[in-house]
């Protein structure tokens, strides 16, 4: 190539060159002008940290937006706009995922911490309230995620009542590991109430609970008001006192009536092991549920009938299951090992179904709170190599579902 055609090349290239660098200017600005919302909702996803925080939704966004982008370049502008809309709807979305594991994210890790302690068991009152706080918090940032002060206060509440109620569950459990008794749970509680009144030069007693020192703390405070004796630093501590006076009031009644409330299903259970004979049946708990293992009641070889024999011990059934009346039941049959697998599970459906039939034909048990199931020889619970065991699996269960 001589130096005239050399310099015709590169005038060439440099013209090729420049009429790419142009047209990728003017893609750059119609782009810009055309995904100018999605972009916008990118940069506001960015700025909570949407990209670490909601990995997976940002993700899927990023994927979206590529796709508008190939559809502009292939200068599909239709279906560019439709990709372009549909990833600002996910990127709005992250944006609002990661300002709820902001906000609300510290409270839901609190709350696992309090379902792995089985706090629903003992104060579920308390935790039904700081879950109903942060579904409301979520609810609020929902609606106004950037004025989310409102949802801020009412996630610091959930925490709050979270924490307050794995307290009441740490208590509850010293009670029941006799640690301490709820006589020192009520003096614990009452501490508070009667540095208050010694402070106010009133007699702390607690004669008759504490409702009346309540009462004389309060009309204590309205007279030192009105008779101009508070300085301001005075008012604004009496002020804090009777915040905490009204905390420790509320937190007193709270754990008095989850005491109460334990305490009441606890006489249910004791009540329920009452009715049967230990060789009738045994009761225990399991998670929520209370399961009665009947052992007296057993069946024909291959057969699903009741002996009359039974109906003494499957009328005490009934009555255990009538002590709580807000509860499902499930009557559930279990064979042994011995014979063909397919048939224990049908013999093990019809023994159920036979029990089933007797509550439903001997109490106000509805079919809506009632259920039946076989489950075979597939949950033994002792070894098939002996007689014994093989009995013990040989097995009604009658389990009340959600008793707390």
């Amino acid at each position: 190539m001589n130096k005239g055609d050399e310099l015709s090349f590169l005038e060439e290239t440099i013209e090729e060159a420049n009429k790419y660098f142009r047209k990728s200017i003017e893609y750059s600005i119609r782009a810009e002008k055309e995904f100018k919302t999605t972009l916008k909702a990118r940069n506001d996803c960015m700025a909570v940290g949407a990209d670490t925080l909601s990995y997976e939704i940002w993700n899927d966004a990023e994927s979206t937006f590529r796709d508008a982008m190939d559809e502009f370049e292939d200068d599909s502008p239709e279906d560019a706009i439709e990709y372009a809309f549909e990833a600002e709807k996910i990127y709005r979305s992250a944006e609002l995922d990661a300002i709820k594991k902001i906000v609300c994210g510290p409270t839901w890790e609190l709350l696992e911490k309090a379902a792995d302690q089985n706090v629903k068991a003992y104060a579920p009152i308390t935790l039904k309230d700081a879950k109903d706080l942060i579904y409301s918090a979520e609810k609020d940032l929902e609606e106004k995620r950037y004025d989310n002060s409102y949802a801020k206060k009412l996630a610091d509440s959930a925490y709050s009542e979270a924490l307050h109620a794995i307290n009441i569950t740490e208590y509850l459990k010293m009670v029941d590991e006799k640690d301490i008794t709820q006589e020192e749970i009520i003096i614990f509680y009452e501490e508070p109430l009667k540095a208050i009144a010694q402070r106010l030069n009133v007699n702390p007693k607690f004669e008759d609970g504490y409702i009346t020192l309540l009462a004389n703390i309060s009309k204590r405070i309205e007279e030192l008001k009105e008779n101009g004796k508070i300085g301001s630093e005075l008012k604004k501590e009496l002020a804090s006192k009777q915040n905490e006076l009204d905390k420790v009031k509320l937190e007193l009644n709270q754990t008095k009536q989850e005491l109460n409330e334990y305490n009441e299903l606890k006489e249910k259970i004791i009540s329920v092991k009452r009715l049967f004979l230990p060789s009738e049946a045994e009761t225990f708990t399991l998670n929520d549920d209370l399961v009665i293992r009947i052992k007296k009641l057993s069946f024909a070889t291959g057969s699903s009938v009741i002996s009359p024999r039974y109906f003494g011990l499957l009328t005490k059934v009934i009555n255990a299951i009538e002590k709580f009346p807000g509860s499902k039941v499930i009557v559930a049959a279990y064979t042994d090992g011995s014979g063909k697998a397919d048939k224990n599970l049908i013999i093990s459906q019809r023994r159920a179904d036979a029990v089933y039939q007797y509550i439903l034909a001997n109490s106000d048990i509805g079919r809506k709170r009632l259920s039946s199931i076989g489950y075979g020889e597939s949950k033994p619970i002792a070894s098939d190599e002996t007689a014994k065991g093989s009995r013990m699996n040989r097995r009604i269960e009658v389990i009340i579902k959600n008793i707390k």
